[in-house]
């Protein structure tokens, strides 16, 4: 993958994180277990999915 690519993708999953941990926190102290449960969904589908393109490593157009 390109660059900017996996750079766009970090960038996505991070906001991701912080909109999960947003929703848990407005969750908890709201005690609205709807709302908690989907900040601990996208919490882990974030993490899983940051944690996948932190191994990739990009590729530059220099080398094809």
């Amino acid at each position: 993958m390109k660059r900017e690519k996996l750079e766009q993708l970090r960038k996505q999953f991070m906001a991701g994180i912080w909109i999960g941990t947003g929703l848990l926190v407005f969750g908890l102290f709201e005690r609205v277990p709807v709302f908690w449960v989907l900040g601990l969904i996208l919490l882990g589908v974030s993490s899983f999915r940051l944690n996948r393109i932190s191994r990739v490593q990009p590729q530059d157009d220099e080398e094809s």
